[in-house]
């Protein structure tokens, strides 16, 4: 509960609400308990490297570096397709990623390509404490993304993904390890 009112006087949720009110776009996302479960769970486990694929807007990805930062360790890796079309139109001069505050940018690299060309390489020496999937549903890609993963995975690593009911794949990866 301490850690989660932090986030009552932390400054990157307004930061992200002033780049939110330079679109019209989902402005209901600014609410979502998911995203502050993700700072308490980040602040609580003090993640060395947290892996991340789908990054859209990059709430989940600013709510990670604000729990980083305060952590006073850690960095983010994030892998996004960087796909035109998940940026706002009255802001498509922005990348993915465009409501991370510049405040908590340096603990973050941020890749643009496909997870199944670059994950491999991004993790080949890495050794993942936390790992978020929210990118492409499907269970092929998804199945990809765990198992890929769960190779550089620290021993009582966290693997979490959005939208899990689309599919078994997150209980069958999760039951086999």
């Amino acid at each position: 509960v301490e850690i989660w009112k932090e986030l009552e006087n932390a400054k990157f949720p307004s930061e992200i609400q002033a780049e939110f009110a330079r679109t019209s776009e989902r402005p209901e996302e600014l609410h979502s308990n998911w995203r502050e479960l993700l700072y308490v769970l980040v602040r609580l486990c003090e993640p060395a490297l947290v892996v991340e694929t789908g990054v859209y807007d990059g709430l989940s990805s600013a709510y990670i570096l604000g729990a980083l930062a305060t952590n006073g360790r850690g960095r983010l890796l994030s892998v996004d397709i960087n796909d035109g079309t998940n940026v706002p139109a009255d802001i498509s001069d922005e990348n993915v990623g465009w409501v991370v505050p510049q405040s908590l940018r340096e603990r973050w690299l941020l890749k643009f390509g496909d997870s199944r060309d670059i994950l491999p390489g991004l993790l080949e020496d890495a050794s993942v404490d936390m790992f978020l999937h929210d990118s492409l549903h499907t269970a092929d890609h998804m199945r990809y993304e765990f198992e890929t993963v769960l190779k550089s995975m620290t021993d009582g690593g966290y693997m979490l993904t959005d939208n899990c009911r689309f599919n078994e794949v997150y209980r069958e990866i999760i039951s086999e390890y």
